[in-house]
């Protein structure tokens, strides 16, 4: 797979996915500008840091066009910023989480889109892939804000490959299992403070022997298992597949 010449956008690539991603880009020959309202834990050589707040309208405009200005074009776009809701039910949901889940997982992913997609318009190409989740098409992989959002994801692919494929651009998602390696556990803490509930239950804090019971392939996932997908799915030669969400959860939701 020859990315060379090729420029993209990971939102969310600081760290975890989204970083290892960046870096599979960069080693095949793409550019990479990442957005994450963090500093990256390691930025390699072809790849440029923005912080990016998904939930601020103008932070995500200013930061596309200071990528059009330094790259004169984006090829693609990978959104893979996100936020567990704790497993939080009915009864233990407030509206500030709600309205952080849904607006980091979901509705942040519009305003970077909305922002980047006519610069690929104007060149006829692009390449975009979701992050959503096992929690988009099943329910108990996480809680109800989480759940609602990634639903959401799969909605919003589904529209856009519809809107966008005559003009030539795909719109795909990967839909994981449980992947260690995230900070996606954690991040809720620090966005929601004391509006966030638990993050040590649910299957991906389960160990190796208590997630082969409910994973046929009988251990979690981990970030190596996930990239080669996205790759793919960036490449001009997945012209063909559109509105199509990648499972990658080592057969859970086949049971």
């Amino acid at each position: 797979m020859d990315l060379t010449g090729r420029s993209y956008i990971v939102v969310g690539g600081a760290s975890g996915i989204g970083a290892a991603v960046a870096s599979a880009i960069v080693a095949r020959g793409g550019t990479v500008d990442v957005f994450d309202r963090v500093a990256p834990e390691a930025s390699a050589e072809g790849v440029i840091a923005y912080r990016v707040d998904v939930r601020n309208e103008e932070s995500v405009i200013a930061a596309v066009e200071a990528v059009v200005r330094s790259r004169s074009r984006i090829d693609g776009l990978v959104y893979a910023a996100g936020v567990l809701d704790g497993y939080a039910t009915l009864e233990e949901i407030s509206p500030e989480l709600m309205d952080t889940v849904l607006d980091v997982n979901a509705v942040g992913a519009v305003r970077v889109l909305k922002a980047a997609v006519p610069h690929m318009r104007s060149r006829g190409y692009g390449r975009i892939v979701l992050f959503g989740s096992i929690a988009g098409s099943v329910a108990a992989a996480a809680g109800i804000a989480y759940t609602m959002s990634k639903h959401a994801v799969e909605g919003l692919m589904k529209h856009l490959a519809v809107e966008l494929g005559p003009e030539g651009i795909t719109v795909n998602a990967v839909a994981p299992g449980s992947i260690q390696g995230t900070k996606i556990r954690t991040n809720i803490a620090e966005l929601v403070g004391a509006g966030a509930v638990a993050t040590d239950r649910g299957l991906g804090t389960m160990g190796p022997e208590e997630a082969a019971k409910h994973y046929p392939v009988g251990r979690l996932g981990t970030i190596d298992s996930v990239v080669p997908t996205v790759l793919h799915l960036l490449d001009e030669s997945s012209w063909f597949i559109n509105g199509s969400s990648v499972t990658i959860d080592g057969g859970f939701t086949s049971k």
